[in-house]
């Protein structure tokens, strides 16, 4: 049984687009996946993405790249536009709605 090659998944969470880019050692692309989220507006009407949305599919595309037969998932990173930015509790739970730097504040 050949052993399956290492890949790294990078999420990169985009103003337009949302994606997951899987690369070999090389840094040679391997795949690509887009997430299918659109931007909501949150309680000021300002646009933002609906995190609990973007959180299940990344879970999910995580789950899937685990068992993919083509290669064996060693590490996963994550990329956002701009100054993004989620308060989280003490247990890692978002506690406010996604904030980004095209956000005007008072």
């Amino acid at each position: 049984m050949s052993q399956k090659p290492p890949a790294i998944a990078v999420f990169d969470i985009g103003k337009t687009n949302r994606k997951v880019v899987v690369f070999d050692e090389g840094y040679r692309v391997l795949d690509i996946r887009f997430l299918p989220t659109e931007a909501t507006l949150d309680e000021k009407g300002h646009p933002t993405l609906h995190l609990d949305t973007l959180r299940g599919q990344m879970l999910s595309t995580i789950d899937a790249l685990l068992s993919d037969p083509r290669w064996e998932l060693k590490a996963v990173n994550f990329t956002a536009y701009g100054a993004t930015m989620v308060w989280l509790d003490e247990d890692g739970v978002p506690v406010h709605p996604v904030v980004d730097y095209l956000e005007t504040f008072p």
